[in-house]
């Protein structure tokens, strides 16, 4: 009766065949005409329901579910203490440069009071931001050496082999529920990114140990031009999740890793929900301290993720807007 009242009749039969999926002529033959009332329920429903699929999915692609991870000390660890690496490798090479032990303190305190790179005008630029992390650790590893250890012959082939070493697979090991934690997020839905203070090095690390089978992008400062926890680096991670500037959808983004610096409040500047990794149980009696927010959810493993991930809130705010000045790394761990 709509129908009738609102196209010409000889309209209708040629609406209802583009509805119903039948040719133009039989849609003119008296039964047709009879069946009209059925037919046009048939279109109705039909119509409703391609509509309705049409919306979900397209709320469905309108919220994005983001969740980003740290690489060292959240997802991977060195596959023996640094101390032991590095005095293995420089007595490989003539180089008497102590125990492992003090190796390994040495190498905390310098790098704890070492600058972070400053990557400001390089995100351009890939082959200058190699050149420039190359003279940091080179710097670095003959600070924890020593001075003269610095100025021997063997002491570039040395750097060389740890720089190498460092940048593979056999130098670094996943935590057991690394794997299955990402692909339980992927199958979920997520987009699962990576979002490091590492090197240039890291794509091929995660790559050799199958990170990236579940991972969809890795942002490294190199790429940005900015370090965690600066929010320049968290919005570019949402942009590589398929967040453009102008988006007004639903966000839901969090961000796990084991620096109170780098990564909680980096990502709370962010707007973005964070957790925080506590391997070492150092928070297992007492929160950690401000400005950690008492509400940061603190876990030992990765596995509590998957049921914390179900209930974080969507972002209020995105990460987009003026960037911050460059920052300095104060722990060993805001490398990772």
């Amino acid at each position: 009766r709509e129908l009738r009242r609102m196209v010409p009749a000889l309209a209708i039969p040629r609406l209802l065949a583009g509805f119903v999926g039948i040719s133009a002529s039989a849609a003119f033959s008296p039964i047709a005409h009879h069946a009209l009332p059925f037919i046009a329920t048939r279109a109705k429903y039909q119509y409703y329901h391609r509509f309705h699929r049409s919306a979900t999915t397209m709320a469905a692609k309108d919220h994005h579910k983001i969740a980003l991870f740290d690489a060292t000390g959240t997802l991977m660890l060195p596959s023996e203490p640094i101390g032991e690496t590095y005095s293995r490798i420089a007595r490989k090479h003539g180089l008497e440069v102590g125990s492992p032990g003090e190796i390994e303190q040495r190498f905390r305190e310098v790098y704890g009071k070492t600058a972070a790179i400053d990557y400001t005008g390089l995100a351009r630029a890939p082959h200058l931001v190699v050149e420039r992390e190359i003279a940091w650790w080179r710097q670095l590893v003959s600070e924890v050496f020593s001075a003269d250890i610095s100025k021997s012959k063997t002491f570039e082939p040395c750097f060389e082999e740890l720089f190498n070493l460092f940048g593979t697979s056999n130098a670094w090991t996943l935590y057991p529920e690394s794997i299955p934690v990402l692909e339980s997020l992927s199958k979920d839905g997520w987009t699962v990114g990576i979002c490091s203070n590492f090197d240039h090095r890291l794509p091929s690390i995660l790559k050799q140990l199958g990170v990236m089978d579940f991972a969809s992008f890795i942002v490294l400062p190199g790429d940005c031009g900015c370090i965690k926890p600066q929010r320049d680096i968290f919005a570019s991670a949402l942009q590589r999740a398929g967040v453009p500037e102008t988006h007004v959808a639903q966000v839901t983004c969090l961000h796990v890793g084991d620096s109170i610096s780098a990564d909680v409040v980096g990502a709370l500047e962010a707007g973005i929900f964070p957790m925080l990794v506590d391997r070492r149980g150092k928070y297992a009696s007492q929160p950690p301290p401000p400005p950690v927010p008492a509400s940061c959810v603190v876990v030992s493993t990765l596995t509590p993720v998957l049921e914390t991930a179900a209930a974080v809130p969507p972002m209020d705010r995105l990460p987009f807007g003026e960037r911050k000045g460059p920052v300095l790394m104060v722990s060993p761990d805001d490398i990772s």
